[in-house]
């Protein structure tokens, strides 16, 4: 009996471990096409979530927990295809007209 106890917590703790395993911290850039930052630009993703944040000065944002897979990505009306892995956000930075 102990031992399916110690079995199904195993378990239980392996399927929580995956599901935090697979979201990662996204930190990105928003650039005009000549490279300048864009500051002060709402970012958002929509996919199997939504997330958003707001660039700062730098044109740097910064989302937490995103899930991988892929998003739309929303940045001053304009959409773009990405795609969320394990080394962050891809493409970037985002280039905007």
């Amino acid at each position: 009996m102990r031992k399916r106890y110690v079995l199904v917590t195993l378990c239980l703790l392996s399927l929580i471990v995956a599901a935090v395993a697979y979201a990662v911290r996204v930190d990105g850039r928003v650039v005009d096409q000549n490279g300048a930052p864009q500051s002060e630009v709402k970012v958002e993703l929509f996919g199997s979530q939504h997330y958003s944040a707001w660039t700062d000065a730098s044109g740097n944002f910064s989302l937490a927990e995103v899930k991988e897979g892929t998003y739309k990505a929303k940045v001053n009306g304009k959409t773009y295809d990405v795609k969320v892995d394990g080394s962050g956000m891809h493409p970037n930075p985002l280039v905007v007209n």
